[in-house]
């Protein structure tokens, strides 16, 4: 029996070039909350990028979008910066959707971690 090859799953690869920020998943376990920023630039590296805290969206704003007002994490409330790291693989596998990591700093000490997965563009 004939497939063609558009029938096929064809797993793309993501557009991610390495660099700075750009790291495996599994690293980001070395990740504790309380560290200061010289200690998460030791581990991880410079971020990808840095950017404000009101823009972007933490677990906390999420939740309460969907509605769940009992939420509150620590992780994003009153935030000085958002470190932001890129995964384009885990471990030896390369992924096959996006996966970004938001570190939170609040007085230079990192108040944690939340990530994002998202699908790549059809």
């Amino acid at each position: 029996m004939f497939f063609p090859l558009a029938d096929r799953n064809v797993t793309r690869e993501l557009d991610i070039r390495e660099g700075p920020g750009v790291l495996p998943v599994e690293r980001m376990r070395d990740l504790q909350v309380g560290m200061s920023e010289a200690e998460v630039l030791e581990i991880l590296g410079p971020p990808k990028w840095q950017q404000s805290p009101e823009s972007c969206n933490g677990p906390t704003e999420t939740f309460q979008r969907l509605g769940f007002t009992i939420f509150d994490f620590a992780a994003d409330r009153d935030l000085d910066a958002v470190w932001v790291y890129v995964h384009d693989r885990r471990g030896k596998f390369k992924l096959t959707k996006y996966v970004t990591t938001y570190v939170g700093f609040r007085d230079g000490v990192a108040t944690g971690g939340w990530q994002e997965v998202r699908d790549p563009p059809a």
